[in-house]
């Protein structure tokens, strides 16, 4: 059930996340039945690596512009698969596949002049260019193209190749209930998020269930009604059974008649429908985030699940809630081994839990405090757009502000939650067909440079929709994460409310294997019951089992199936060799990635950035400084 499957180094394939049924068809030829082949995809590009922006209607040199959200985009994805490259071995790898890339898309990419690169930018490509790997020839499946991920699962299932084919038979999807395999529940996007989630449940021989997407007012209306549900205890009983009403109806239309009892484990591709609130955790579950790379997502919990461990841990507790939690927490890590920073009480600021976050080397962070929607502002603001064309927009912030240490400046964490344009409701959709493609960087520009004199302010200190927050000492951290773990792909467990959706993305896209969060609050004793129950079984079974087993600690409550595991089946937490090989490679890793961002630092000139890496260069020889035995 659990076996982690290996990398396959033949293929490295890279794909144009719209050539949705091209990616298909290449999957079908280069799937193996023992190994996973990496599938990474590429979002559109306006404008290629190297090619000259015109920045003449920007007020300064840091503006956003409408080409450097995509540039800035196609460059992490590079960097990304650049970092999968080397973790896998470059000399390793036999063949890299682009799959429908344009040219922009292309300029990002480099690769050693070795590699031997194949370009498929047709159908009609895909028999000729990759049909020669194989020693024999196999058997074709013709599919139309409505049905492709069906096709593909069928196809790799029984090791065939793919065709698109207009008059193709309907293809039947069986299932195999013979109570040995898991299951994986994909919601179609139409992007090639979903045949990458296919080619996944092939390689770990899971059966396939293909449901509808949901749409972005969808996902708001999810949102809206989970805080709603989470708070039944303050509604009458026949508004909190409409809420979850409608949250049945939401996952019902999707998976209401299928029967999960024949399975092993379920694993929900999705982009934010809690199926478990309805499903009740009825067998061990877990989620992907389709929205937060779910390419890499799955390329690095396999190979981290085969790599090394630091034996390093992190417990965030600004206010010493539940004590008893924490105390367990730390008795269990400390009991298998790992090194432990503690970041308790006054010392837990937003700074070190931000610093701790991206630059300290971890394989488990803990975070036990509030959490939720922030609060912040309504503001309405008049401004002129790249072409001189005057707006009234409005839009929400949140911003927190914390002392840094040692100096008289301040750090500052804001977001923008656009609303209205010109009086209407804000849609990237609908003002990419009707307004110039600077608007929206337009928009966020004059947001984040508009002065107090400048703001109207409509409404100050309320929730913001769409918000989160990790509550810390002086003020709290908003989940805008760039790195993570010095580099290490850990397990986050924020056991905080509300912890599920918008804060678990910045884990999630900055490199974590596994995430587990609330869907909304949680009583504190019920969340060191369900955290004690998880520690107490976590290092001897998969992460997702040991969820399963504390479920039951919510059972009866008003936190019963809260909690949710942004994860794979088989990610576990291992136990580390010694407490003194642990320390040994946590100072190792603080020396390593301080020398790193020192070298930085001098090739760069941009002075705000190297004023920032100052302040990671503090935080750092801080903790090498006192660094010792920890007891």
């Amino acid at each position: 059930m659990n076996s982690v499957p290996t990398l396959n180094r033949q293929f490295f394939c890279i794909v144009n996340r719209k050539e949705t049924v091209l990616a298909a068809v290449v999957a079908s030829y280069i799937y193996s039945k023992t190994s996973y082949t990496p599938i990474f995809e590429m979002a559109g590009c306006t404008v290629a690596k190297n090619e000259k922006i015109d920045t003449s209607n920007q007020n300064s040199a840091d503006s956003i512009n409408e080409h450097g959200m995509s540039r800035a985009r196609a460059d992490e994805t590079s960097v990304y698969i650049n970092n999968a490259l080397v973790a896998l071995g470059s000399d390793a790898i036999e063949n890299v596949i682009f799959v429908g890339l344009t040219p922009e898309q292309k300029s990002y990419l480099e690769f050693p002049s070795s590699t031997n690169i194949i370009e498929i930018n047709d159908l009609d490509e895909v028999y000729f260019m990759l049909s020669s790997f194989e020693s024999e020839e196999k058997q074709i499946l013709p599919c139309r193209e409505e049905q492709i991920l069906e096709g593909l699962a069928v196809a790799q299932r029984n090791g065939w190749w793919l065709r698109v084919d207009v008059s193709a038979d309907i293809i039947d999807l069986p299932s195999r209930l013979d109570g040995n395999r898991g299951i994986i529940v994909i919601e179609d996007d139409f992007s090639t998020s979903p045949v990458i989630a296919v080619h996944y449940a092939s390689c770990v021989d899971a059966d396939v269930q293909l449901v509808k997407k949901i749409d972005r007012n969808g996902k708001k209306d999810i949102e809206q009604l989970l805080l709603q549900w989470g708070q039944k205890e303050e509604i009458d009983e026949d508004k909190a059974d409409a809420v979850l009403n409608e949250i049945s109806e939401i996952v019902n239309n999707r998976i209401g008649l299928f029967d999960f009892s024949h399975y092993l484990y379920v694993t929900y591709f999705t982009v934010g429908i809690p199926y478990t609130l309805v499903t009740k955790n009825s067998i061990p579950s877990s989620y992907v985030h389709l929205q937060a790379r779910p390419d890499f997502f799955i390329y690095r919990s396999i190979l981290a699940e085969n790599a090394q461990i630091v034996g390093s841990a992190v417990i965030f507790n600004p206010n010493f809630l539940i004590k008893n939690e924490i105390n367990f927490v730390e008795k269990t890590l400390s009991d298998k081994n790992y090194d432990i920073k503690k970041i308790f009480g006054k010392n837990a600021t937003e700074r070190n839990l931000s610093m701790a976050i991206e630059y300290y080397p971890y394989d488990l962070f803990h975070i036990c405090t509030h959490g939720g929607r922030a609060k912040g502002n309504i503001v309405e603001l008049a401004f002129n757009d790249s072409l001189g064309n005057s707006h009234i927009c409005e839009y929400a912030e949140v911003v927190g502000i914390s002392l840094v240490p040692g100096d008289k400046l301040f750090r500052v964490n804001a977001k923008v939650f656009p609303l209205k344009l010109n009086g209407n409701p804000y849609s990237q959709e609908v003002y990419a067909a009707s307004y110039p493609r600077t608007i929206g960087a337009d928009l966020y520009n004059a947001a984040f440079r508009a002065s107090v004199r400048q703001k109207k302010y409509l409404h100050k200190n309320v929730e913001i929709n769409g918000s989160c927050y990790i509550l810390c000492k002086d003020t709290i951290h908003q989940g805008m994460i760039n790195n993570l773990a010095n580099g290490e792909h850990p397990v986050i467990f924020n056991n905080s409310c509300f912890s599920w959706g918008e804060i678990a993305l910045g884990f999630l896209n900055s490199g974590c294997r596994g995430y587990i969060g609330s869907l909304w609050n949680v009583g504190n004793s019920v969340a060191a019951a369900f955290a004690n129950k998880f520690y107490e079984n976590c290092f001897s079974m998969p992460v997702m089992n040991a969820i399963h087993l504390a479920n039951p600690e919510c059972d009866g409550t008003n936190s019963e199936n809260t909690y949710i595991y942004w994860g794979l089946h088989f990610t576990s937490l291992k136990t580390a060799v010694s407490k003194i090989e642990s320390k040994r490679n946590v100072c190792k890793s603080l020396f390593f990635n301080y020398r790193l961002w020192q070298s930085k630092s001098l090739s760069l000139q941009d002075r705000k950035i190297k004023e920032s890496i100052k302040d990671i260069l503090s935080w750092l020889l801080t903790e090498l400084r006192n660094y010792k035995p920890r007891k």
